[in-house]
């Protein structure tokens, strides 16, 4: 009821009064902390962790998330930060899912309680769950994906292209729906001037399949 959750929300301010960060606490609005619907546990932790998601507003008007969860387990888990990163994936998911017309992704923060009889030694950062490839791992996961946009690549470019140029000329032409002659000259080119067609036949099938697919045919 509206009392229950009122007093939930007074516990759980306090709380984040106690735990967020000072970089958090300065970015949000605290009295605007509402519970959310819904669980996040994977299915087989769910006799060993309870987890509340509070929606937060922001003082910058975007809406936000604190995730707590409370751990029941007596034994700290390596791998834990790893499934945290799958948790924030599906709130986030969650979050576009109740609001489809949002463009933009909330920041999710996680609280994790663990009262295990033994102190909690494993590291809490998920990039070092990649060992000495660490910094790799922060360099990849904040590099923006690569686009590789063959609309702006010039066929001559993609036919040098030794063994990946014919499937990307096929791919280029694919918006168009009667690639079937163009996928022809495509196949035929390469065969004479890069890829055996007996020692690439798989490669030749599935350039195919895909001109069939894209067509329709």
């Amino acid at each position: 009821g509206g009392v229950s959750q009122s007093r939930y929300l007074r516990i759980a301010k306090d709380f984040f009064s106690h735990y967020l960060p000072t970089f958090l606490m300065d970015r949000i609005i605290l009295d605007s902390a509402q519970i959310e619907d819904g669980t996040f546990i994977d299915q087989e932790l769910k006799a060993s962790a309870t987890d509340i998601l509070y929606s937060i507003d922001f003082k910058n008007k975007h809406k936000g998330y604190i995730y707590t969860l409370a751990e029941h387990q007596s034994t700290p888990e390596k791998m834990a930060p790893f499934r945290f990163m799958q948790y924030r994936m599906r709130i986030m998911k969650h979050h576009l899912n109740q609001n489809p017309e949002e463009s933009i992704l909330p920041i999710v923060y996680i609280l994790v309680f663990y009262n295990g009889k033994k102190p909690y030694l494993y590291s809490t950062d998920f990039f070092d769950l990649f060992g000495e490839n660490k910094t790799l791992a922060i360099q990849t996961f904040n590099e923006p994906f690569r686009l590789i946009d063959l609309s702006q690549l010039s066929d001559e470019e993609l036919k040098s292209h030794r063994y990946s140029g014919m499937f990307e000329m096929a791919m280029k032409m694919g918006h168009a729906r009667t690639i079937t002659k163009q996928l022809l000259e495509i196949l035929l080119y390469f065969s004479w001037h890069a890829l055996d067609p007996h020692e690439f036949g798989d490669y030749y099938d599935r350039v195919i399949q895909y001109g069939y697919i894209v067509t329709g045919k």
